[in-house]
C-alpha cells in the first residue's frame, strides 16, 4: 500500500472510530466482552463450522441445538471461546437480548453515491436464538415439516419499517443476518469527517432505538417462542 493510501486509510479509521465513540456514548453502551450466553453460542457455531463445514443451514441449526454439549468439549470451541473472552465490544443488554455496535467497511468517496462514506452497524442478537437455535429452523428436527416465519425475519422486517423514523444526518437501512445470532443488522452511513454530522447521527440513532422498538421486538420474540413451542416435535 502506498504512503498516500495508508494515510487515507488511517484517516478513515479515525473518523469512523470517532463516530463509533459518539454513538456508544449516546446509546449508553459499555466496552466489554460479549455476555456469556452469546459468547457460548458464537463459540459453538465456530466449532461446528470447522468440524462440519459442508452441512446446510437446517442441518447446522439442528446440530447446534442437539450437539451443543459435545461441541463444548472440542478444542475448536475452546479456542473460539478464549478469543471471544479477549475481545471488547460496544454493547448493551436489552429485554430481548443484546445490542452490539460494530464498525463497517469504509466506502471510498470515488465509489460512494454521496458523502456518506463512513459506516457503523447495530447488531440485534436475540436471547431466544442462543437458548434454542431450532427456533430459526424450517424443519425443527428430523421428520418435521412445520413451516412458519422465523423470528429473525419478523424482527428484520419490523426494524426495516421502523428505520423511516430515523431523523439524523446520513442514512440507515436494515438487512438480515450475516450470522445465525443476528436477527437484524442496522447500518448507519454518514459523513463522519464532520464533527457536527457525527454528533447528529449518534443522537438520531439513540432516538431511533426508542422504547417502542424494544417493546415490539419483545412482542415478536414472545409470539415466535409460543409458536415454536406449539410446533416443536415431541
Amino acid at each position: 500500500m502506498s504512503e498516500s493510501l495508508q494515510l487515507k486509510s488511517a484517516e478513515a479509521k479515525r473518523y469512523r472510530d470517532a463516530l463509533m465513540d459518539a454513538a456508544a456514548s449516546e446509546l449508553a453502551f459499555h466496552h466489554a466482552p460479549l455476555p456469556p450466553n452469546f459468547a457460548d453460542a458464537y463459540a459453538i457455531n465456530s466449532a461446528l463450522a470447522r468440524l462440519a463445514p459442508r452441512i446446510d443451514l437446517e442441518e447446522h441449526l439442528y446440530r447446534w441445538a442437539t450437539d451443543a454439549d459435545f461441541l463444548r468439549t472440542t478444542s475448536e470451541y475452546a479456542r473460539a471461546r478464549a478469543k471471544l473472552s479477549r475481545v471488547n465490544l460496544w454493547h448493551r443488554a436489552t429485554a430481548w437480548g443484546c445490542l452490539v455496535l460494530k464498525p463497517r467497511p469504509f466506502i471510498h468517496p470515488d465509489i460512494a453515491e454521496n458523502e456518506n462514506c463512513y459506516a457503523i452497524a447495530l447488531e440485534f442478537l436475540l436471547n431466544v436464538v442462543a437458548e434454542d437455535p431450532l427456533i430459526l429452523s424450517y424443519r425443527r428436527g428430523p421428520g418435521c415439516s412445520c413451516v412458519y416465519r422465523q423470528v429473525d425475519m419478523m424482527v428484520n422486517d419490523h426494524i426495516s419499517d421502523h428505520s423511516g423514523k430515523y431523523n439524523g444526518p446520513g442514512e440507515v437501512f436494515a438487512f438480515d443476518r450475516e450470522h445465525y445470532l443476528h436477527a437484524c443488522i442496522l447500518e448507519l452511513r454518514c459523513d463522519a469527517s464532520n464533527a457536527a454530522v457525527r454528533a447528529g447521527a449518534a443522537a438520531g440513532l439513540a432516538r431511533f432505538m426508542d422504547a417502542e422498538l424494544d417493546v415490539e421486538i419483545l412482542r415478536l420474540v414472545r409470539e415466535s417462542r409460543r409458536v415454536h413451542e406449539k410446533t416443536r416435535p415431541h
